[in-house]
């Protein structure tokens, strides 16, 4: 049966601040007989120390949460593993929460993280957000990852990130390079900041080919929105040769869709997409696309934040590589 350290340092005499620094090895004061003595007893009455109330007095419970908006989305696992690595090897664990995108679900994943006293989170916004300020009322280390904020940016939050817009820039000067005609765009709502629609936009502009709003379809990062964002262009007489998406999920979704509408990827139309998910590689034509470092994304993210919660380092912006990877859907 195990014992309290107030029983252990009653049995040995002395305080509990003694018992405490003999366990901890940080007193070097204290003899030797009584040193010895105390770590007789803990093992002979096997004491444990407790974890839980001792990681509430130095404010660290080694614990991190993860929110991230879509558990399904194959973009998101390379980082879980990232920050999962990363955490073990620090001796932390991983808390993850799903918040579907919702901004209300966003709010009570907050609040369950308060309440399980984490030491640090790292973040992927929903894509209409509203829980800025219950971010910075955390009061801990924050890393954001992917998703930016823009109210964040002057704030001490750390950042991981590629440059969406010069991602979207270069690709989309690529595809207009292979493509005789108009090229469309279809995304997700990026919020305020829209970096993929301004690289999309500002390469049409350095192409000098004139911006067509009736070319661009916003949905959500799903396979749905590339579907019903080509059947809405074609269905509004919307021809085009090529096809810049927000993710590799939409250009799936729109791949399979211009199959059906009779059109051939890459001959009709050329596609990209972002992420460089596994089965951008996989899906036929397989998908030329923005390759994001997920992994990366979860490693650095993880060590920021571990930094910062021990008072190694602050958190700090940290642009990443991106690379196009140039598959089928653009020969």
């Amino acid at each position: 049966m195990s014992i309290t350290m107030k029983e252990l340092a009653a049995m040995a005499g002395v305080s509990c601040a003694t018992v405490s620094k003999v366990l901890n090895k940080t007193d070097h004061h204290i003899s030797k007989a009584k040193t010895e003595e105390i770590l007789s007893l803990a093992r002979k009455y096997d004491y444990t120390p407790n974890v839980i109330a001792k990681a509430l007095k130095v404010r660290n419970t080694r614990t991190i949460g993860f929110m991230l908006p879509d558990i399904r989305n194959p973009f998101f696992p390379g980082i879980v593993r990232g920050i999962e690595d990363e955490a073990m090897a620090k001796g932390y664990s991983l808390i993850i929460s799903n918040t579907d995108n919702d901004p209300e679900i966003e709010s009570d994943c907050f609040r369950m993280l308060q309440n399980r006293m984490i030491s640090g989170v790292i973040f992927t916004r929903a894509l209409s957000t509203s829980t800025v300020s219950e971010l910075l009322e955390l009061n801990i280390p924050v890393v954001l990852v992917d998703r930016m904020i823009d109210a964040l940016r002057k704030e001490s939050v750390g950042q991981i990130f590629i440059n969406l817009h010069d991602a979207f820039f270069a690709a989309t000067g690529f595809l207009i390079s292979r493509s005789d005609g108009p090229v469309a765009f279809i995304c997700a709502d990026e919020g305020s900041d829209r970096p993929r629609f301004n690289g999309y936009r500002d390469a049409l502009s350095s192409a000098s080919r004139d911006f067509d709003e009736s070319f661009v379809y916003i949905g959500q990062y799903d396979i749905e929105t590339g579907a019903e964002g080509v059947e809405k262009l074609l269905a509004c007489g919307k021809k085009f040769s090529g096809l810049m998406c927000g993710n590799d999920l939409i250009a799936i979704g729109a791949m399979n869709k211009l199959r059906e509408k009779g059109l051939r990827v890459p001959d009709d139309v050329k596609v990209i997409g972002c992420d460089d998910i596994e089965f951008a590689a996989l899906v036929s034509p397989s998908l030329t696309t923005i390759k994001q470092p997920t992994y990366e994304y979860g490693r650095k993210a993880a060590r920021m934040l571990i930094d910062s919660i021990e008072g190694k380092a602050s958190p700090f912006s940290c642009e990443l590589d991106y690379t196009l990877v140039i598959r089928e859907s653009c020969y």
